[in-house]
């Protein structure tokens, strides 16, 4: 399946799907995206979408995933180790979580904790990732149409937690909002990213 070719042919030039360090493949046989970069890279059609292609005409720009502690290259194996079965079986990943051991952290209030995004925020400069992506599904900002917001005290809350998410960030670092194409532009120098219809941005 080639999706990066499918994207050019629509006329995109900048896609946000690729989640570092996570696997789709037991759901719906999706992609997985174990060993992509953390940072803005090229796609090419027919290549791997976790290999940079320098000269590629679309650009991606990851979601921000990690791990509430360094390295991510030790942390990344074990977790995914933690859910193959057996050890699955005894939910040690959860485990881990709850404990404070390791925790795998999207930068998404419908999934993780103000505090944890943050952590994974300071986590994701430090390693010289130079943007921050935010995300969460659409649906979820009325209540009834995601399982992260049944109600309407759901939506306040993940209103009320991208409030705070943003105010912690402001305290240790410079923000710039950015849309997907102009990110783009911005990291990556390519203007024609900020054409209409430039830019295609998923969640899992």
């Amino acid at each position: 399946r080639d999706t990066v070719g499918a994207l050019l042919r629509c006329g995109y030039r900048v896609d946000s799907s690729v989640c570092p360090f996570i696997s789709w493949e037991d759901f719906d046989d999706g992609p997985n995206f174990v060993g992509a970069p953390l940072a803005p890279y090229h796609l090419a059609p027919d290549r791997d979408v976790t290999q940079p292609a320098p000269s590629g005409p679309l650009v991606e720009i990851p979601l921000s995933f990690g791990f509430s502690r360094r390295p991510f290259s030790f942390w990344e194996p074990v977790r995914r180790l933690l859910d193959v079965a057996p050890l699955r079986w005894f939910r040690l990943a959860g485990l881990a979580a709850r404990t404070g051991v390791v925790k795998r952290v999207a930068l998404s209030p419908e999934l993780a904790s103000v505090a944890d995004m943050l952590t994974l925020s300071r986590q994701l400069l430090e390693l010289g990732v130079p943007h921050l992506q935010l995300s969460w599904h659409t649906p979820s900002l009325k209540p009834g149409l995601s399982p992260f917001a049944a109600t309407a005290a759901d939506v306040a809350r993940l209103y009320a937690s991208v409030d705070a998410y943003l105010d912690g960030l402001a305290r240790f670092t410079r923000v710039t909002f950015a849309t997907i194409s102009e990110a783009a532009a911005l990291l990556c120098g390519d203007s024609a990213t900020l054409e209409p219809h430039a830019s295609a941005t998923g969640v899992r």
